[in-house]
């Protein structure tokens, strides 16, 4: 038995996220164990094993859900008309139109 378990978690290592998920959320639907019990199994916090149950019975999907930064407002085109536009206005573009404090004071 302990080589199955061993066996069993040699394979989990090697699998994809979602696929790891999809097997978790499998045995839990197939009723091996409650919901603590399948986390820990698949070494999973259970609140994240809640949630990915929770995510896969609205949408189907066991992928991670994408992460990073979000879509940059301006590409391409835009980002080119924004460059012109800052050489032509340098007061705007960072630089302070306030006199520096060496000057008179």
């Amino acid at each position: 038995m302990a080589a199955a378990r061993t066996l069993e978690h040699l394979t989990i290592e090697n699998a994809s996220l979602a696929e790891i998920r999809r097997r978790a959320i499998d045995a839990y639907k197939m009723g091996k164990g409650s919901q603590a019990d399948i986390a820990s199994s698949y070494r999973v916090d259970l609140r994240t094993f809640q949630r990915g149950l929770s995510r896969f019975n609205e949408t189907g999907q066991t992928a991670p859900r994408p992460r990073g930064h979000r879509q940059a407002l301006y590409s391409g085109k835009q980002l080119k008309a924004l460059a012109q536009l800052g050489g032509k206005h340098p007061g705007h573009h960072g630089q302070s139109s306030r006199p520096s404090q060496s000057q008179g004071h």
